[in-house]
């Protein structure tokens, strides 16, 4: 099971979570814990390591924390991602009319030539015949 240090991580905060709730403290900090070990349970069930689910950990633990302001930096993170991607994407175009012509050059280089001789007719059609020998 891959998935494993993140649910240890989760049993972790649920069990914080749960130690500042007997101690009286029911304020935001209970909420991001419990919002926190509750993503790191679903994340170690779907087999993430906990270096990969503590991203999402951490997003899910500040938007309980100020959802106005993680939301923003979200979007502008998204953003960044869609601005890179349409660059790195536009790279690796590859130039159709410039493969065409390289294709053409080489089928001109590779092709047979053929000798033309003016002073020699070509040869007559032969006669058809009637059957397989033409009798």
């Amino acid at each position: 099971m891959r998935g494993w240090t993140s649910s240890i991580g989760g049993a972790l905060l649920v069990g914080i979570a749960m130690w500042m709730l007997a101690q009286g403290n029911s304020g935001k900090l209970v909420l991001v814990l419990a919002g926190g070990a509750l993503v790191l349970f679903f994340r170690g069930y779907q087999g993430l390591t906990i270096t990969e689910a503590a991203d999402d950990a951490i997003l899910g633990a500040s938007f309980v924390a100020d959802p106005k302001r993680t939301a923003i930096s979200v979007a502008f993170n998204r953003m960044g991602e869609m601005i890179q991607a349409d660059t790195s994407r536009d790279e690796h175009r590859i130039d159709v009319e410039a493969v065409m012509e390289r294709y053409m050059q080489e089928r001109s280089r590779n092709e047979p030539q053929e000798e033309h001789s003016s002073d020699v007719p070509a040869a007559p059609a032969a006669p058809r015949g009637f059957g397989r020998k033409g009798i």
